[in-house]
């Protein structure tokens, strides 16, 4: 049936394009919505290991390239109750054809950190949202679609998997004959408690909620035209950070993924990170007091409501600035510290991208250099004084702080992927490295708004427009190819080589994005990996020398006092001797005396 109504609609089009630019606008808009009016009907039921779906058949791409669209796959039961705070377990089957049509609600979240907060929160959050094109669903292709599970960012406190504009995604990915799958992970207190025992409670359960989902992917994908050999894992900010730990964690099974894509990854992996929000909202909420053991914690937490608990999340917010870092070290899915984990981590493909100014201090903290310093030279493992006190020295001369060209933040998170991109690259994987620079769009994330539509504006420039269409199309490339465009060559062994996203009138031309044979932030990577490192190991290697001679001089001070102690020892009866001898001398002299004269 839409086959016979989209064909006849392909004739109207051809017939309209004679007229008028804006007779031809309103015909495009007629078809949208006639077809969107019949999408449902033309609903695809799909068979699952566990029962059936059904999703619908979305033309927002294009008559031409229609798109099927399941929402709120569960790939999980729900984590309430019992099951909150725990690792998840599989979604037990249904009967009859579960109906895949509209989203879910987000995950539980109330930050003060995001502007765009979720309307509709839940616990029973964890669905996948997928959309494939139809022609991934032909029985005559030689190979199934590749597939894209993309990890949402937000801090690990924000954000959802459902609130993406569904045009952006299926004419920028799923209409290009690619499985794109959107799947959900709890974030905040609820995906990264930390009570400090894995035993009680496990550390990082957000994780585990993605690594779940690839295992759905993996066992399922096939089913919706996808290739489960063809698995590109893309995230971005905290979602980039996602991909980062999963590639590093030796418990993630290698063929869950292929290659990855990591856009402004800012990883803040820090021992004990998320304990004294943990500890806290317990506090607050009456979970934790005297007597009380991480496992009555944990009952009790799971008595209170979700909203009661990210309630008291919110309100340290606000009142402590104290906020969830997300995953931390812990004993099985990431046991040690973020660069000790990549170093041992598998080589894959990997395009790795970051904006050119990424954080900007725009809230203007006053102690702004000696807070982020702090928390970076801690990530870097540099823990002295000395090292701190020279980063805050040198961003505190720094002219423009608060604008991001030099900020604690930016340059760090440019040295962190340098440090990564070198490490990959010396195992023989193939790292594509970019560096978004386009004006007004150059802060952190800012580039999500060409490669998914996040923070739409009202309207685009020349310039806006060519990247809208350029972008997107480099990271298909990457997803379908292993590679980008063929003047981009990858990452070198010796610290250059990569890809400029700009856009720039010249005159009436366009400026494209280009390749720099260059180092990648040169003066970032050597104030981070070098300079810093070289002021800690100096530091340390005082301390130990002072160390040393201290115990030499505790040494020698304990031999003297010893010394003075046997020579006042042996005074001291030298002259109790003496004393001794005068008194018993006292007493004869006038015994003689009294004896002489009686004689």
């Amino acid at each position: 049936m839409m086959t016979l109504i989209s064909g006849r609609l392909k004739v109207i089009l051809r017939v309209r394009t004679s007229t008028s630019s804006f007779d031809l606008r309103v015909t495009n808009m007629f078809i949208v919505v006639f077809l969107s009016l019949f999408a449902l009907l033309d609903g695809i039921v799909i068979r699952t290991n566990r029962g059936e779906i059904q999703g619908y058949t979305s033309y927002e791409g294009g008559i031409d390239t229609p798109v099927h669209v399941f929402k709120a796959v569960p790939f999980a039961k729900a984590p309430i109750g019992d099951l909150r705070f725990r690792l998840l377990e599989d979604p037990l089957p249904w009967d009859g054809i579960l109906k895949a049509t509209e989203y879910s609600t987000a995950c539980m979240s109330n930050s003060t950190r995001t502007f765009s907060p979720q309307k509709n929160i839940s616990e029973d959050c964890l669905y996948l949202n997928i959309f494939a094109d139809k022609r991934c669903f032909d029985q005559g292709r030689s190979r199934s679609c590749p597939v894209v599970p993309y990890i949402h960012g937000g801090s690990f406190t924000y954000d959802s998997a459902v609130m993406f504009n569904d045009t952006q995604i299926i004419q920028k990915y799923a209409n290009k004959e690619i499985v794109f799958v959107i799947p959900a992970y709890r974030i905040g207190i609820f995906g990264f408690l930390d009570l400090g025992n894995d035993d009680v409670v496990r550390r990082n359960v957000g994780l585990y909620d993605v690594v779940h989902a690839l295992k759905w992917i993996k066992e399922e994908i096939r089913n919706f035209g996808g290739d489960p050999d063809r698995i590109t894992l893309f995230g971005s900010s905290s979602g980039a950070s996602v991909v980062a730990y999963l590639t590093m964690s030796p418990i993630v099974p290698l063929d869950y993924f292929h290659q990855s894509i990591a856009l402004s990854n800012a990883p803040n992996m820090m021992k004990d990170g998320n304990r004294n929000m943990s500890i806290l909202v317990a506090e607050r909420i009456g979970c934790s007091g005297p007597g009380a053991t991480d496992q009555d914690i944990v009952d009790c937490l799971r008595s209170k409501s979700a909203l009661e608990i990210v309630g008291w999340q919110r309100s340290l917010e606000v009142r402590g600035s104290l906020v969830i870092q997300g995953p931390e070290p812990d004993s099985l899915m990431l046991p040690g510290n973020y660069f000790e984990l990549m170093t041992k981590a598998p080589a894959k493909p990997i395009l790795l991208g970051q904006t050119k100014h990424e954080f900007i201090n725009t809230h203007e903290i006053d102690n702004y250099e000696e807070v982020y310093c702090s928390s970076y030279c801690r990530f870097f493992e540099y823990h002295t004084k000395e090292a701190i006190d020279e980063c805050v020295r040198y961003y505190t001369n720094k002219t423009g702080r608060y604008d991001g060209e030099h900020t604690v933040e930016a340059e760090a998170i440019h040295a962190i992927n340098y440090r990564d991109a070198l490490l990959w690259t010396s195992k023989g994987a193939p790292v594509y490295l970019t560096s978004f620079n386009m004006v007004n769009h150059s802060k952190h994330a800012d580039d999500l708004l060409f490669a998914l539509g996040i923070h739409p504006q009202p309207s685009m420039n020349e310039e806006e427009r060519f990247m809208d269409r350029s972008y997107p199309e480099v990271l298909v490339n990457f997803v379908k190819n292993g590679r980008p465009p063929e003047d981009w060559r990858p990452f070198n062994e010796n610290g250059s080589g990569y890809y400029v996203f700009d856009a720039k009138k010249n005159g009436s031309d366009i400026v494209f994005p280009h390749f720099e044979n260059s180092p990648f932030f040169p003066g970032h990577a050597h104030f981070w990996l070098s300079h810093l490192a070289e002021v800690d190991k100096e530091a340390r290697s005082v301390r130990r020398t002072l160390q040393k001679d201290g115990v030499t001089l505790l040494k020698k001070t304990n031999h003297l006092h010893f010394s003075a102690f046997a020579l006042a020892f042996t005074l001291f009866f030298v002259l109790a001797g003496v004393v001794l001898v005068l008194i018993l001398t006292q007493k004869e002299e006038p015994n003689r005396r009294q004896g002489y004269e009686y004689v």
